[in-house]
């Protein structure tokens, strides 16, 4: 089957318009997920700041002088339930 010049034409026009709106859309695909990534970069590192933070306070209590007193068992027991939940936000 052989086209015309204006059939080649009207096709050759249609195919570059459809290459640039696929084009147009791949570059707003790519600038989301870039954002995207950010995003998730800074909240992951927020939480491992956050992480490394209640590790540290709760071998603090663990090394402190009155590490076998009630209080300061008490204050570690509260820390370390707040450790689980902060790794499972962490292994999302």
């Amino acid at each position: 089957m052989t086209f015309t010049d204006k059939e080649q034409k009207e096709y050759r026009a249609s195919f570059i318009n459809e290459c640039r709106q696929m084009a147009w859309s791949a570059a707003c695909h790519a600038d989301f997920i870039g954002k995207s990534l950010d995003e998730l970069l800074a909240d992951y590192t927020k939480l491992n700041v956050a992480d490394d933070k209640l590790t540290k306070e709760i071998k603090t209590f663990e090394h402190a002088l009155d590490s076998q007193s009630k209080d300061n068992r008490d204050k570690r027991k509260t820390l370390q339930g707040f450790a689980p939940a902060l790794s499972t936000r962490l292994a999302r």
